[in-house]
């Protein structure tokens, strides 16, 4: 078995998104480079009012429907998701100024990442 160098930077490489206080949704460098965000660009939202989910879809198709396109930076990407946020009556405003922290996880059968917004599914890593 040989060694392998390993290069990477940043602060976590499992995928995280973040639910910031001014309605913003955050995807750590784990989440870009885990889903190919670079090559994808937008981004459609769903959300499970009874589960207290939210899906989402990746995309590079800027004309489906309720495509929204996300800003790739070297530490992550984000999105404005206020009207979102506030049409499911997520409490943003309670997150933390730095955001308050989920993992990702894809669904199979909905075939979605989704993240789990009940108390206790915070996560646990800076992300």
């Amino acid at each position: 078995m040989a060694f392998e160098k390993f290069t990477k930077t940043g602060r976590g490489a499992k995928p995280v998104v973040s639910i910031w206080k001014k309605g913003q949704l955050g995807f750590n460098q784990g989440a870009v480079e885990s889903f190919d965000l670079e090559n994808k660009g937008y981004v459609i939202l769903y959300f499970d009012p009874d589960e207290k989910k939210i899906g989402f879809e990746f995309t590079n198709d800027e004309t489906a429907e309720g495509a929204l396109k996300f800003k790739v930076r070297k530490t992550g990407a984000s999105i404005g998701a206020k009207y979102f946020l506030d049409y499911y009556h997520v409490d943003y405003e309670r997150m933390s100024a730095a955001g308050t922290k989920y993992g990702l996880k894809f669904d199979e059968k909905a075939g979605l990442y989704i993240v789990d917004l009940n108390p206790g599914n915070e996560a646990k890593d800076d992300g």
